[in-house]
């Protein structure tokens, strides 16, 4: 079709442009996907430190017991720390933080669990609610709760700060729970 436009001397068009003629080929850098990017950079991973975690005394109330081995280590956390550095800033885009994120869905929802339950088992064992191992618990299962919510909503926006506070909120649990400063042993650990 294009070529029955042109005259055959010179190549210059033989009448107006018909109604079939295609848009030119020449694009706007502006308007080119390949050169324009319109997509948010990826997040980039903290460079601050955790807030310090506080170092309390634990004494363990009179006549609370131990609590077992594997209630206490399953709610330690720490493995969704490495696993939002792994998924989440080491991405090389956005888009594959999202697909980071929601990779989380499972590690996150199983830890708010654990958390819940140690909480529930500590409760059991004689602890009151204030006591600063089922209230660390209790933060514990917040954050999962919180990164739950990023998950579902499909947003990478706020994962640093919540990852800054997550190390922080898992470390105070592992330092109370696991007698350090002095504290009475409140883990069969």
């Amino acid at each position: 079709m294009l070529l029955s436009a042109c005259s055959s001397a010179g190549g210059e068009p033989a009448g107006p442009p018909s109604s079939t003629a295609t848009a030119p080929t020449s694009a706007t850098p502006s308007s080119d996907p390949v050169t324009t990017s319109t997509a948010p950079a990826p997040i980039a991973s903290p460079t601050a430190s955790p807030e310090p975690i506080a170092k309390r005394r634990i004494v363990r109330p009179d006549g609370a017991r131990l609590v077992d081995f594997k209630t206490c280590s399953g709610a330690a956390g720490g493995s969704l720390v490495g696993a939002i550095q792994a998924q989440i800033f080491r991405a090389t885009t956005r888009a594959k933080q999202v697909q980071g994120l929601l990779v989380l869905r499972v590690l996150a929802e199983d830890s708010e669990r654990d958390s819940v339950q140690a909480a529930k088992a500590f409760r059991a064992a004689g602890y009151p609610a204030s006591f600063p191992v089922v209230t660390d618990l209790k933060n514990q299962a917040a954050a999962y709760q919180e990164l739950l919510q990023m998950i579902k909503a499909k947003d990478v926006s706020g994962i640093a700060p919540f990852y800054l506070r997550l190390r922080t909120v898992e470390a105070q649990y592992a330092a109370d729970a696991g007698a350090e400063h002095g504290s009475a042993k409140v883990c069969d650990f």
